[in-house]
Formats: C-alpha cells, sequence, structure tokens
C-alpha cells in the first residue's frame, strides 16, 4: 500500500487587496511556510499567476510542476491564472487540461459562467498503482456553470481515467452542505446573501458518480463552522457552512483508502496564507 500526502489550496493569486497585509508580498512567506510545514506529497493549486509561481520555484524548488491550462478573462502577461498540479514523489505518466464549457478543448466561457474556467489533470505511478488526479476551479457566480462543470469532470475523468482510482480537488464555489432549515437572512455581514452558493447541487453530481467525499470519510461531520472560505478574517468568518473546497476519490481497479483529513487553519497572527483555508488528506492507494 503506498501512502501519500494531498493538499487542495485556493492561494488568492496576487490581487490587489483592500488590506495591505493581504498583498502577496506580505503574506508569501506564511504561505510557504505552511506548504513546507504539512509537506504535502501532492498539490492542486487554484488561483495561481505569475508571481506566485516565482516564489514556488525559489523556495518549493523540490517540487516538479504541471502548469495549467490558462483560465481567466485577463490576457494580459502576469495575470493569467490557472490550477498546476505539484508533485514531487510520483512518476508523471500523462498530463493535459480542459476548459469547463461545452467545447472543453477550446478556450471558452461555459453556460452561465462569469470567467472562463478550466481542470487541469495528470496520470501518476507511485510503485505498481497509477491514479488518476483532476484539479479545477469552479465559477463563483454561474450555478448553471457549477453543475454542467461537475457532469463534465465526470465525463472527462472517465474518458481519460477508465478503470483508473480518481482523485478530484477543486475551489468548487458550491457548499457541501447546508441545514435543512437554514435562514440566509439571519447571516450576519459579510455575507451577501446573493452570493452564498447553494448546497448538495454540485456535490450531488459526483456522489451519484459514485465519489466520496474525503472530509466525511475522515470522520468529520458537516456543521456550520466548517468554513473553508473565510475571506482573510479566519474564525471571525459567520459560521454558514462554507465548505466548498473538497478532496473527493473513486475506487478503481485498486482502491482509494482516506487515513485522515483536514481543514488547516494556521495562520501568522492577523497574516492569512490565503482567504481560503487548505484541506489536506493523507491517502493510501
Amino acid at each position: 500500500m503506498e501512502r501519500f500526502k494531498l493538499m487542495t489550496f485556493n492561494i488568492r493569486g496576487c490581487f490587489s487587496e483592500a488590506e495591505a497585509r493581504n498583498l502577496w508580498e506580505n503574506r508569501a512567506e506564511c504561505n510557504v511556510q505552511l506548504i513546507q510545514r504539512y509537506d504535502p506529497d501532492l498539490i492542486g493549486f487554484q488561483e495561481v499567476q505569475v508571481p506566485n509561481e516565482q516564489t514556488y520555484a525559489q523556495h518549493l524548488p523540490m517540487y516538479h510542476t504541471r502548469p495549467g491550462i490558462t483560465a481567466s478573462t485577463e490576457k494580459k502577461a502576469g495575470w493569467l491564472m490557472h490550477n498546476p498540479i505539484y508533485w514531487k514523489q510520483f512518476e508523471k505518466v500523462q498530463c493535459g487540461g480542459f476548459f469547463l464549457s461545452p467545447t472543453p478543448h477550446v478556450w471558452s466561457k461555459g453556460w452561465d459562467a462569469a470567467y472562463v474556467r478550466s481542470a487541469t489533470w495528470a496520470i501518476f505511478h507511485t510503485a505498481n498503482r497509477a491514479f488518476l488526479y483532476i484539479n479545477a476551479h469552479f465559477d463563483h457566480i454561474g450555478e448553471q456553470a457549477r453543475v454542467e462543470s461537475a457532469k463534465l469532470i465526470v465525463q472527462q475523468a472517465q474518458a481519460i481515467g477508465g478503470d483508473l482510482p480518481i482523485i478530484i480537488t477543486a475551489d468548487f464555489n458550491s457548499r457541501a452542505w447546508a441545514p435543512p432549515n437554514e435562514d440566509t437572512l439571519d447571516y450576519p455581514p459579510p455575507i451577501v446573501r446573493e452570493y452564498l452558493p447553494p448546497a448538495n447541487t454540485v456535490y450531488d453530481v459526483f456522489m451519484q458518480a459514485g465519489f466520496r467525499d474525503a472530509y466525511l470519510e475522515a470522520g468529520h461531520i458537516n456543521q456550520l463552522d466548517t468554513n473553508t472560505y473565510h475571506g482573510f478574517i479566519g474564525q471571525q468568518f459567520p459560521p454558514v457552512a462554507l465548505r466548498i473546497d473538497w478532496i473527493l476519490v473513486r475506487d478503481g481497479r485498486f482502491p482509494i483508502h482516506v487515513e485522515d483529513c483536514d481543514i488547516i487553519r494556521d495562520h501568522n497572527g492577523d497574516i492569512y496564507p490565503s482567504d481560503h483555508y487548505p484541506v489536506m488528506a493523507h491517502l493510501a492507494i
């Protein structure tokens, strides 16, 4: 049995921020230290831009990387976003990517999405085993786009991976769960009711396709305080079940075992590595 640690992490790119402390130049050290501390063998990043890549190349040279295909409406140099895969103990066999749209092999925006979105994939060998890994970033506005993107990824995973075990990570921008009696009017700022994504839509597409949620499989339960997005304010962010970053697994010719999975909430004082918490699982194939 081959064991490894997998992390999914939306790092918030290098955008201009209202608070200077949240600029990449001020949180890059905290971000890198978190990755070094937890030492994942495989990482799926979201919202990566050129300055992020330069930081990682300097401070995380032990990782190989598969750059993601561009997913952005801003085509100016240095601001293109993508979802790269970083790894350090596997043999990469094949890799590629596709856009989350009805025309996945053409740079395109899908359905009611606000931005062009994409997925990056790689097939890795570990000992005598192989598995397919897909890393993506779903749209933050279009609900139809999110649901259709999930269906597309399920289709592409089957087409690319066949009977291989499959791991999917993403910022899904969709909640895995919400309480059945939820009244979003009760939520305080900075929650904007219109932008709070529904639950059990994207998630159900994957569950119905045979995927399992590593967070639940590790023994955790769904509750309001399991946010993975926190807007740079950590535990001060209202508990609204905003668990939108998931690690999903599906058995193939070999089973995938989830030994542990946690939301990592590390920060240095008022400096957070990102506006999302990373999620890391200990897996075995």
